[in-house]
């Protein structure tokens, strides 16, 4: 039989979903658009972003999966073998899922959440909460042969259940020679397996080991080798409980004699997350940015990566009972499938988790380009789905797309340095710099030079290319030592104005430094700022506090009409046509539209989600249609007064 890894959370993983939460929310683009009247989904074919911490196959109904997830939070099922995804956490939602389990003895499946365990029969339509437990975090499930089950509970402890309805606590009672112990040891549960006799029991736990019991949870022992340490993943011998494998945060642990000692796997030195047993006996370890597989009981391991993320965490796998050539793959950013037992891999899920799109732009050729986190797309006008461009391009995210239309030279800027195209987005090269390898959320091409750029590095400050990114210079006067820029845009004139984590600044050439600008915008993060192409003195300013304007080139700012404040504003979007409209992307309140010369603002429910982050937005070419990209997905909006509005279109940044 197949066994399933129950998906943990150590801390490191904690510390990276706070700072990928916070940085994506932080959105960016702007463009001018023209009363659109309707919305629709315009996201076929792009990418869909999903932390997924755990993937199941069923074993009674062929094709059939089902994938838990952190970010967004809820389940997922798929009927068609991963290709495509639906929502199935009725009962579940806006709760991540930790773990799955089917549980053969009741015909129900088991997930782990964040308030706790629910179980579905596997014909049930609505998850139901386990009452007699409380309602924590459930980091992982297992179970012997004989049904009994067991369950840890994040802050609470170890349970277990010989019925699945009725739960008592499992003490981590001591030994006599482990003296008192670690009295948090209950209370930092991430891992758990069992032998199928039930007699062996263990746990691991976040800062305190790996702890087993040989009697059945009547008394418990640490393991020295793994003393203080996080151990968040755990594979026990599913046929005799003889072997079993431990995950610690640098090193993989086997044991051959039910858990009474232990010695490292040297192969397996590398971080490592989680484990699988096909039915065909072969074992499988996720790592970072591969998969190991042993076929001869783990003595010897390959290693396989191709199609995989680079980088990406394997945080789950899951082998497919009826068919052990057919494995799934849980990560960082979404799910991926192996029809050759683990040695070539290819993304899959449509559907699963939302499309995340960081920058739009046209590619010169009438095509729309839109940067995700799984690099860059392309759709022609009569397509009806997205294509990622030709291979070659780096599988990385991007960030901000920037453009001289006139002499077709692009760039992008990306998670792992700046790329540039000289054909309008046909092909791109890397630019070598000593800047290769870092993040750029932020970048301005200089409209009367495309060889004249600045760029932000993420959580730094500003630099400036004068040779189209190859060498670099400071531009931190004035800044100070820890202020951190967020947005920055250059007019045709030179006017270079940059938002901070606590203000507004402009650049004086004269001086060769920063200087503060609206005293009413300090101690606000400003995350976007648009200079009107068609007059430089008007500026406009998206900050913590809502919108903000200026129309003497940046000397004074007020507020931009009413209904914004409070609200953090990340895009700024004018009708050409009319002046009466308007358009502000915010932070967690989805569009808005003001209708009275830009006096008050009202929210969009007609088609944009309410609660969206809007993080860029692109006119076409005729000006009949607006796209608005969304941590929700990326939306058409479409213009019903047939009225033509030339482009006028001005990109805004954000961070990461």
């Amino acid at each position: 039989m197949t066994k399933e890894r129950w998906c943990y959370l150590p801390l490191w993983v904690w510390l990276a979903i706070s700072l990928t939460l916070v940085s994506s929310c932080q959105p960016v683009t702007v463009g001018w658009v023209a009363n659109p009247s309707r919305w629709e989904p315009f996201s076929r074919g792009l990418p869909g972003y999903a932390l997924t911490l755990a993937v199941a196959a069923d074993p009674v109904q062929p094709g059939v999966l089902y994938a838990g997830t952190y970010h967004p939070p809820g389940l997922w099922r798929s009927d068609d073998d991963g290709e495509t995804w639906l929502r199935d956490d009725q009962g579940l939602e806006n709760q991540p899922v930790f773990t799955l389990h089917w549980d053969p003895l009741r015909s129900r499946w088991w997930a782990g959440a964040g308030d706790g365990l629910h179980f579905r029969s596997n014909d049930g339509t609505s998850w139901q909460l386990v009452p007699a437990l409380p309602q924590s975090p459930a980091y992982a499930l297992a179970y012997d042969h004989a049904g009994q089950l067991y369950l840890a509970l994040a802050g609470v402890g170890l349970y277990r259940s010989a019925d699945g309805q009725t739960w008592s606590p499992l003490s981590l009672a001591l030994s006599p020679a482990e003296g008192a112990g670690q009295p948090d040891a209950e209370s930092n549960l991430l891992a758990l397996a069992v032998s199928p006799d039930g007699r062996d029991l263990y746990v691991g736990t976040a800062g305190h080991g790996l702890w087993i019991s040989h009697d059945a949870g009547a008394t418990w022992s640490s393991v020295p080798q793994m003393a203080g340490d996080y151990v968040s993943a755990l594979l026990v011998d599913p046929e005799a409980g003889t072997w079993a494998y431990a995950r610690t945060l640098s090193q993989v642990y086997r044991s051959d004699d039910r858990g009474r000692t232990w010695t490292p796997v040297p192969d397996l030195d590398r971080r490592a997350h989680s484990f699988a047993l096909g039915a065909d006996g072969v074992h499988y370890v996720g790592l970072k940015g591969r998969v190991a597989r042993s076929d001869d009981g783990g003595l010897h391991w390959t290693f396989f990566d191709e199609g995989l993320h680079p980088g990406t965490d394997v945080l789950d796998l899951a082998v497919v009972s009826h068919d052990p050539a057919r494995l799934y793959a849980a990560a960082w950013e979404g799910l991926y499938r192996s029809q050759d037992g683990g040695r070539t891999w290819k993304r899959c899920g449509e559907g699963l988790g939302n499309v995340e799109v960081d920058a739009l732009a046209w590619d010169g050729q009438g095509r729309l380009l839109a940067g995700t986190r799984m690099g860059i797309y392309r759709r022609a006008p009569d397509a009806d789905r997205w294509q990622p461009l030709p291979q070659g391009f780096p599988d990385r995210r991007v960030y901000v797309l920037e453009s001289d239309p006139e002499r077709q030279v692009f760039y992008a800027g990306t998670a792992g340095g700046l790329l540039r195209s000289d054909d309008g987005g046909q092909t791109w090269v890397e630019v070598t710099s000593g800047f290769t390898g870092r993040a750029m959320p932020d970048l301005a091409v200089d409209p009367q030079s495309p060889e004249h750029l600045y760029v932000r590095l993420k959580f730094e400050r500003v630099y400036e290319s004068w040779d189209g990114g190859q060498n670099w210079a400071a531009r931190w006067e004035g800044l100070g030592a820890a202020r951190e820029v967020i947005s920055i845009v250059i007019g045709s004139s030179g006017l270079l104005i940059a938002g901070a984590n606590d203000g507004l600044f402009r650049w004086n050439s004269g001086e060769r430094l920063w200087q503060r600008v609206a005293p009413e915008l300090e101690g606000q993060t400003v995350f976007t700022v648009v200079i009107d192409p068609q007059d430089e003195r008007v500026a406009y300013a998206g900050a913590t506090d809502g919108l903000w304007r200026s129309q003497d080139g940046g000397d004074s700012w007020s507020r931009w009409g009413e209904g914004l404040a409070g609200i953090t504003v990340t895009a700024v979007g004018l009708d050409p046509v009319s002046e009466q409209v308007a358009y502000a992307g915010t932070m967690y309140e989805g569009l808005y539209i003001t209708e009275d010369g830009r006096a008050t603002w009202r929210p969009v429910r007609d088609g944009v989600p309410a609660k969206a982050s809007v993080r860029a937005i692109l006119l076409s070419p005729d000006g009949q249609q607006v796209y608005v990209a969304t941590d929700q997905g990326l939306f058409r909006g479409s213009n019903s007064s047939g009225e033509s509005a030339s482009s006028r279109a001005s990109a805004v940044r954000r961070p990461p």
